[in-house]
């Protein structure tokens, strides 16, 4: 009994150490941006984009606040070492005609036109942090990269997921990614930028958080069962002597 006691016990702290202190971000696939439906749009936390002017826009339900400034906090969201960033006429200047592009709403036009850019040595060491986050709590985080001026091969890398800002040479369309961590403290680094190339745009982050699956409850709350009757059962036993 004790054998199995012991045994429910570690499980359990191992499943509560895999959930919440697991703070490496997992990102999915470059995914070719196509329409607003795109923009994640449940259980929102904060949404940025990252023009110098201050148009705030609303995209498929979600409201961006606009980040005019390339250094600095703004909200729960922390930048540094960014070359600088563009206004939200620069990437959409011209291609409001392109086949996908001119599709989108103006909202998210102006979220894609504008972003953090910086040459390839500057973005090695630039960075997006997290704010104010729940420690053992699941999140969500939508990462945008468009620039759609011209045809040359524009990259932002994001721990080794290249998001190409001109993804379709005909489209001249951006791309987007999608990763999922638990925050082990109240702050989150996105990653490493290194590898982005020839002046790429990032536009525009979404930060969501995630309802975790009902069978991670089943399988904790059975243990918890199993460790309650065990321990119920010694206690009895022990009386019984």
């Amino acid at each position: 009994m004790k054998k199995l006691l012991s045994l429910t016990i570690a499980i359990i702290i191992g499943l509560a150490a895999t959930s919440s202190f697991a703070a490496t971000i997992v990102y999915g696939p470059a995914v070719t941006i196509s329409a607003d439906a795109n923009v994640i749009s449940t259980d929102i936390v904060g949404a940025y984009n990252f023009s110098s002017d201050a148009t705030n826009s609303t995209v498929n339900g979600v409201s961006f606040t606009d980040v005019t400034a390339s250094t600095g906090t703004t909200g729960d969201v922390t930048l540094a070492n960014f070359g600088g960033n563009v206004d939200s006429t620069f990437s959409n200047s011209g291609q409001a005609n392109t086949p996908t592009f001119g599709t989108l709403g103006a909202d998210f036009q102006a979220v894609l036109g504008g972003g953090l850019f910086g040459n390839d040595a500057a973005m090695d060491s630039a960075s997006i942090t997290l704010n104010n986050l729940s420690p053992g709590t699941q999140y969500q985080v939508q990462i945008f990269a468009n620039r759609t001026t011209d045809p040359n091969l524009r990259t932002i890398d994001i721990d080794g997921v290249t998001l190409i800002s001109n993804a379709n040479t005909a489209d001249l369309i951006g791309q987007y990614t999608i990763g999922n961590f638990t925050a082990d403290a109240a702050t989150q680094s996105l990653g490493s930028l290194a590898g982005s190339s020839n002046f790429g745009v990032l536009n525009a982050i979404v930060v969501s958080t995630v309802v975790p699956e009902p069978s991670t409850y089943a399988i904790t709350f059975g243990l918890i069962a199993v460790a309650i009757v065990a321990i119920r059962r010694r206690k009895t036993n022990q009386d019984r002597e």
